[in-house]
């Protein structure tokens, strides 16, 4: 099949690749907006020597500590920890449907020692008060329990004006992009089924099923 032909093809299904992309367009703009939106609110933290070090020597061979990546990770782990999460969702008294809606992670800027927390849910205003209440615990509990390095906060977490899910025009993009592809490929497999079926009625008879005709017809 060359370019023309294929291209009058596409020309003459063009209602029914219309309707394929208008049906898939749609119920992907309907599932999306349907979904709840999911916002994420991030306060960030710096791992550094306490202040009450005042040995110079003291703060280089701390800082040569902290290049053990051991030490950052582990001090992103209390954050996330049951401990700071309880403390801070009772601070802001979230109840226990709020609390599952609500999740709290952190990650680690690579090549640095800033430490995000971030916390995603429904409520743009409750993810940024909730990331700055674990990261403010975070800090409380470190400076009870360790006396070497310390969390000192770098960025406090803002209410976001966007959801970062559904992401709608990625959404709508593929919907469309899987809507031209399914109708395309729909009208070249109705084709095919065309020519398939036309051949098989221009195949000629075999020997035995003639014979099989002849013998019913003289019954």
């Amino acid at each position: 099949m060359d370019v023309i032909t294929m291209l009058r093809l596409l020309r003459r299904f063009r209602w029914m690749m219309a309707v394929v992309f208008v049906a898939l367009l749609g119920s992907t703009a309907v599932l999306t907006l349907r979904q709840r939106p999911t916002f994420q609110a991030i306060a960030t933290m710096v791992i550094w020597p306490e202040k009450t070090m005042t040995n110079i020597n003291d703060v280089v061979d701390s800082l040569g500590t902290l290049d053990r990546r051991v030490v950052v990770a582990t001090y992103a782990k209390i954050p996330v920890s049951r401990t700071i999460q309880t403390r801070a969702k009772a601070q802001l008294q979230l109840d226990p449907r709020q609390q599952v809606s609500y999740t709290v992670r952190t990650a680690i800027v690579p090549d640095t020692n800033i430490i995000q927390v971030i916390v995603e849910g429904p409520e743009p205003r409750l993810c940024a008060e909730l990331a700055n209440a674990v990261a403010d615990h975070a800090k409380r509990y470190i400076d009870e329990s360790f006396g070497l390095f310390g969390f000192n906060p770098l960025d406090a977490a803002v209410p976001p004006l966007r959801p970062i899910r559904p992401d709608v025009p990625r959404n709508l993009s593929l919907g469309a992009l899987l809507g031209l592809l399914l109708g395309v490929g729909l009208v070249f497999l109705i084709e095919y089924l065309k020519q398939v079926r036309r051949l098989g009625l221009e195949r000629p008879a075999s020997a035995p099923e003639l014979e099989r005709e002849l013998s019913s017809l003289s019954r």
